[in-house]
């Protein structure tokens, strides 16, 4: 009987940090797509001109990221989310100048940004499925039902698979 606890509890974990994951991701794609739109506008405000107004949508986005840094550099890689504070801080230094080719660049690169940091949370892109083979929790046998059953995906499903 100790051991079905056991086991139900490591069940319990693993469904706990997947829906952590999931969550995660679900959060970051909704706030990038936010930040993404609003940044739009205001690359659309400044093309026709309204510089000031363009300033006070991506200061208003700059001022989101920055609320919410905490747990941005928690969840999410520092590397990355310090590039997304640079490249604010360089669309925001063209707003200033009016330097439409500088500003149009700059920001482009940071909606980039934003979406590649929405796509690293999608659950395609995380390390669940390198979690799951580490100390050989895919075992030979999962490996062999699977290619039976015909399914290929995801990849990490045959990593160290035998031979056979």
């Amino acid at each position: 009987m100790g051991e079905m606890k056991r086991l139900w509890a490591a069940v319990g974990i693993l469904a706990a940090l997947l829906a952590a994951a999931l969550g995660t991701g679900w959060w970051v794609d909704g706030l990038t797509a936010d930040y993404v739109s609003r940044l739009e506008q205001a690359q659309a405000m400044s093309e026709r001109g309204d510089w000031e107004r363009a300033a006070q949508v991506t200061g208003g986005v700059y001022r989101n990221w920055q609320e919410r840094s905490f747990w941005l550099h928690a969840l999410l890689r520092h590397s990355d989310t310090d590039q997304v504070l640079l490249l604010f801080r360089s669309v925001e230094e063209y707003l200033k100048l009016e330097e439409m080719d500088q500003y149009a660049a700059a920001n482009a690169q940071l909606i980039a940004q934003l979406e590649l940091l929405a796509e690293m949370e999608d659950p395609e892109f995380t390390d669940f499925w390198q979690l799951l083979g580490y100390h050989d929790a895919i075992t030979p046998e999962i490996q062999q039902v699977a290619q039976a059953a015909e399914v290929f995906w995801p990849c990490e499903l045959y990593y160290h698979a035998p031979e056979d």
